[in-house]
């Protein structure tokens, strides 16, 4: 084979293994990809939580942690709550991983 040839093959391979690994891979771009696809789904997760009291105290949001993923933040009063509270959100398919930071317990 021609060198030209091998090398204009050699290039391509590189350039769509590199676009792969910064769409795809551990990178800001991939990042705001997942933190994008939590945006879009944090209505149907207020959705989900809003009908319930019990879920009164708790907030919805965007983080950055596992490359972009929804946050749960807040408190529920007894441990059967928040096993609700995670059936839910999980019910809603997150196209991304969901991060609680949730609290167990009354105030005080």
């Amino acid at each position: 084979m021609n060198r030209r040839i091998i090398a204009t093959i050699a290039a391509s391979l590189f350039a769509v293994v590199s676009l792969g690994y910064l769409m795809f891979g551990h990178t800001w771009v991939g990042q705001m990809r997942h933190m994008r696809m939590a945006r879009q789904h944090l209505a149907a997760v207020i959705r989900a939580i809003g009908a319930d009291p019990a879920f009164r105290d708790i907030k919805v949001g965007v983080g950055t942690g596992g490359d972009g993923s929804i946050l749960v933040v807040g408190r529920v009063s007894a441990q059967s709550d928040l096993d609700k509270l995670e059936a839910v959100i999980a019910g809603t398919q997150p196209p991304v991983k969901v991060t609680f930071s949730v609290t167990v317990g009354d105030r005080g």
